[in-house]
């Protein structure tokens, strides 16, 4: 073909690389994979390496950037290895020059195609070494900032490696030569790491592809390479029609699969669950398999889950917990782990207390008695708060005998653990009044009642103490409102009239009194002469 016409193919093809890529997005990745097919990818391949390098050094879009690779590694490996090789070598120009913003965009990219698998972890961590032999603020920030970014992913592939990083880091901190400022940014990632890294995520979900992973390293000495000045230079074809068939057949098989993979996404939904069934199958043989607490916890923080599952973990801990001959502080310690590790946990074992009570019913008797002391552990450690009574209402309707035992347990296991007066003084914080005021009520003389009733017949009356005096409190106000209650005459109406003698004695005399009065000598003297005359008989 005439090398004009190649020329102005090259140039539409650059054109339309440019547009897909200044469209691209973190949610429109697969709709842009399939429209850079619509030209010859396959030759422009150097094109797209230069576009998404001078992209990524205006505007950091390195998660798009990386998931777009990522799909082509099935079809054109070429473009991971060389993409994953420029971004090194820049980094490294950048870096010699003291361009650290340049630095920046370039190991942000790195680290996100080794997310993606693209680019083998050897090249973050020649980075990362490069960048601790002369520590100062600059380098420092961007070690730390790499591993933000990379960390969970180095931690899975090179543990060893990774921790190795993270002792230098901490050694750095106590030899006490770094600033404020990058003590402070060592300090929140070593946080970040006690976490595992919660929070730091793929955000960007991409259907099923082929990996393919680069080792690629960079030869530092004698001379550091240079970046690749020709990539997006007119190169002619002299096979320029066979070029276009090869491509032809790729874009084929291309559109075929993720075309069919669409259509069968949309078409077929799984009605029987399997997933959760085999979740909540993997959660149940961790804690049967774990020796400790700790081990069970460590587990199930590596399976990274997200907000429902983690509710699903909750719940799953505790119906295993009941399931136990007798209460094991096996399921409280591994809870206490969990919520010590990201505060929704705590959330996810809130939900799951409400949900229990809510079918408490359902449960045995041994069963409640486990999973009284299971919650009354983690309250009693404070790992969970007392704003999960806000769904108790103690009275007579709205709590059942189940619910009623359950509660039981739960609060003989707190003051098992804390002590009658400590649990007082918890009651008793003002920020807990508003969620606790249902289950000790003091508003309602029968719902009081009730509530004492119950806490005494269990053995803490000590806890009623503020509704005994809130009853009697509404008890002197209803006396002293009756004897607010006038009792005067009105003068239009007429006066009673006066009681007269009784002959009966006087109710206001005393019993004793009465008694003297009726064996006194006058009494029998007047008894003696009555007016009835003497009965006759006849002869």
């Amino acid at each position: 073909m005439e090398e004009s016409l190649q020329r102005q193919n090259w140039e539409q093809i650059r054109k339309h690389i440019k547009i897909v890529l200044s469209n691209l997005q973190c949610g429109n990745v697969v709709e842009s994979f399939k429209q850079l097919f619509e030209v010859n990818v396959l030759r422009g391949k150097g094109i797209l390496v230069v576009e998404i390098m001078k992209m990524q050094f205006k505007n950091d879009n390195s998660p798009a950037f990386a998931a777009l690779v990522a799909l082509f590694e099935e079809f054109i490996p070429f473009l991971g290895y060389t993409l994953s090789r420029e971004c090194l070598l820049q980094f490294f120009e950048c870096y010699q020059r003291g361009d650290f913003t340049g630095c920046y965009a370039a190991s942000s990219l790195a680290c996100e195609l080794c997310n993606r698998d693209v680019l083998h972890e050897i090249g973050i961590f020649q980075l990362l070494f490069l960048l601790l032999e002369k520590p100062n603020r600059n380098s420092i920030d961007m070690v730390c900032y790499m591993l933000s970014v990379s960390g969970y992913h180095l931690l899975e592939v090179s543990k060893y490696v990774h921790n190795q990083i993270f002792d230098k880091l901490r050694n750095l901190v106590q030899d006490g030569n770094l600033s404020n400022v990058s003590s402070d940014q060592i300090q929140s990632l070593l946080s970040l790491r006690r976490t595992n890294y919660k929070g730091v995520r793929r955000s960007i979900e991409l259907p099923e592809h082929k990996v393919q992973t680069h080792r690629v390293i960079v030869q530092l000495e004698p001379v550091v390479e240079k970046p690749a000045k020709d990539l997006d230079i007119v190169q002619l074809d002299s096979d320029f029609f066979d070029t276009e068939e090869r491509f032809t057949v790729l874009r084929e098989k291309v559109m075929l699969l993720y075309n069919v993979k669409n259509e069968e996404q949309e078409a077929v939904t799984d009605m029987t669950n399997s997933d959760d069934v085999r979740f909540k199958k993997q959660i149940y043989l961790i804690l049967k398999n774990s020796l400790s607490g700790d081990e069970a916890a460590h587990k199930l923080l590596r399976l990274r889950s997200d907000g429902d599952q983690k509710k699903t973990i909750a719940d799953i801990i505790v119906r295993s917990c009941s399931q136990e001959q007798t209460y094991t502080k096996f399921y409280g310690i591994t809870s206490e782990k969990l919520c010590l590790s990201h505060r929704s946990w705590k959330t996810a074992f809130e939900v799951t207390f409400k949900d229990i009570y809510t079918t408490i019913e359902s449960f045995e008797s041994n069963q409640l008695r486990n999973m009284g002391k299971f919650w009354g552990h983690l309250l009693a450690t404070d790992y969970l708060g007392f704003e999960v009574f806000n769904c108790v209402h103690m009275n007579e309707q709205e709590t059942t005998p189940s619910g009623r035992v359950y509660l039981k347990f739960v609060f003989n296991e707190l003051v098992e653990d804390l002590g009658i007066q400590e649990l007082q003084n918890r009651l008793n914080e003002p920020y807990i009044q508003s969620y606790i005021k249902n289950l000790f009520p003091q508003e309602g003389a029968e719902k009081t009642v009730f509530a004492i009733n119950y806490f005494t017949a269990i053995g803490l009356g000590d806890l009623t103490e503020k509704m005994r005096n809130a009853l009697t409190g509404v008890n002197q106000e209803v006396t002293l409102k009756e004897s607010n209650i006038p009792n005067q005459i009105s003068r239009n109406e007429p006066m009673p009239a006066r009681r007269g003698r009784s002959r009966s004695p006087r109710r206001d005399v005393p019993i004793q009194q009465s008694r003297n009065i009726a064996n006194s000598p006058v009494r029998s003297l007047r008894r003696a002469r009555s007016r009835t005359p003497p009965p006759r008989f006849r002869i």
